[in-house]
């Protein structure tokens, strides 16, 4: 008789200690979303979509790639770095010769190294060719006149 009471105590204070670490974790959850700086993440992710989906996407591209496979993560970071920086990539191709004259031999000769660093790691220099295939092919024919 005396065992039982000691058992549904027992079941009693496991059941108020599941409660109360329920609702401390609901509590937490409830004042993490009502936070300012979670607001103010919202607000930006809001008005700027495309950069949200980069910055997300960038993110996990890095974990993909330090916890599943390197070269699907850098092929998906390549193809993001393609995508959003097509404009620049193809303004700096076209204008080599003024940036050699502005900023010197040491500048592009840093500029050379990352490049082939890119094409060493062919994986991500794929990705980066590809984006910026497609985004200049969608360019292309969305503003085709």
């Amino acid at each position: 008789m005396e065992e039982e009471k000691k058992e549904e105590i027992k079941k009693e204070e496991t059941t108020v200690q599941e409660h109360s670490v329920a609702d401390k974790i609901h509590e937490t959850f409830n004042d993490i979303k009502d936070s300012e700086t979670v607001s103010e993440i919202k607000k930006y992710t809001r008005k700027h979509k495309q950069e949200s989906f980069y910055i997300i996407a960038s993110a996990l591209s890095f974990l993909i790639a330090i916890l599943v496979n390197r070269e699907l993560g850098l092929l998906i970071l390549g193809l993001i770095l393609g995508l959003n920086f097509t404009k620049e990539f193809v303004s700096f191709a076209k204008n080599i010769r003024p940036f050699y004259k502005k900023a010197g031999f040491f500048r592009v000769f840093l500029v050379g190294s990352a490049i082939l660093a890119m094409v060493l790691s062919s994986v991500q220099f794929l990705g980066l060719v590809v984006g910026i295939a497609i985004s200049s092919a969608t360019k292309h024919f969305l503003y085709k006149k």
